[in-house]
């Protein structure tokens, strides 16, 4: 292997790896961010009409 094959390949890992992590990460967020902004809005809804 040549230093640039060595590179090439290196970059081919990392961007395989770095595109599933990062969309992992993303759809991970996304779980946690919805049910929570859900319940927060769904609480100040209620909270505004109850008091």
């Amino acid at each position: 292997m040549t230093k640039t094959q060595r590179i090439a390949f290196i970059e081919r890992i990392l961007n395989r790896w770095r595109g599933i992590d990062i969309a992992d990460q993303f759809e991970k967020v996304i779980h946690i961010i919805l049910p929570v902004t859900f319940s927060g809005s769904l609480v100040y809804f209620f909270a505004t009409f109850m008091f």
